[in-house]
């Protein structure tokens, strides 16, 4: 297959899951808060073109299974990021391995596969009140502001803090403890 086949080939795929892709990125770059969204989502376009061009066949796979396939490579981005970071800090602070705020920085963030964060997002998400639950399902399927504010009959104003809250309170519940997600969603 020539470079300009596989090249139209690999357009049409990211414009069907683009949305879905940009989402991730967000939601992976918002519980890092070491990347940023756009950063984490041109490496996962970066690297999915390279699949493609090394094997054509790529394309041919379901939507999930590039997503998931760029998710992966977005969160390999984060950890080597998250690594560069804690060589710095590390070389700059010169800390003792004893001490326990080394352990406390090293081991502050999860360090999951992308289908477990993909699994944990959408189980923080399930717990949400129905509203929050509404705006992130229809997120994930891609629709875009102005529908969903009209499929929940509010103005843009309020489905903007609603999605702000929602995204929040995922970002929070997703950094902490399983115990703790419960009462993170209720205070919602």
């Amino acid at each position: 297959m020539s470079n300009q086949v596989c090249d139209e080939k690999f357009l049409e795929t990211i414009e069907r899951i683009n949305p879905k892709l940009k989402f991730y990125c967000q939601h992976l770059s918002f519980c890092s808060k070491i990347v940023e969204s756009d950063d984490l989502y041109q490496e996962a376009l970066l690297k999915l073109l390279e699949r493609s061009r090394t094997d054509p066949m790529f394309l041919d796979q379901n939507d999930s299974y590039v997503i998931c396939y760029g998710v992966w490579m977005a969160k390999n981005y984060i950890n080597h990021q998250r690594n560069l970071f804690y060589k710095k800090v590390t070389e700059e602070d010169d800390l003792d391995l004893g001490e326990p705020e080394y352990h406390l920085r090293v081991n502050h963030a999860p360090n999951p596969e992308a289908e477990t964060v993909k699994n944990e997002i959408h189980q923080i998400a399930e717990g949400m009140p129905e509203q929050y639950r509404t705006i992130f399902d229809a997120t994930v399927q891609g629709y875009g502001s102005d529908e969903i504010a009209s499929m929940l009959k509010m103005g843009k104003y309020a489905y903007a803090r609603r999605k702000k809250i929602m995204v929040e309170t995922l970002g929070k519940a997703w950094r902490a403890p399983q115990s703790e997600r419960k009462h993170i969603i209720r205070e919602m």
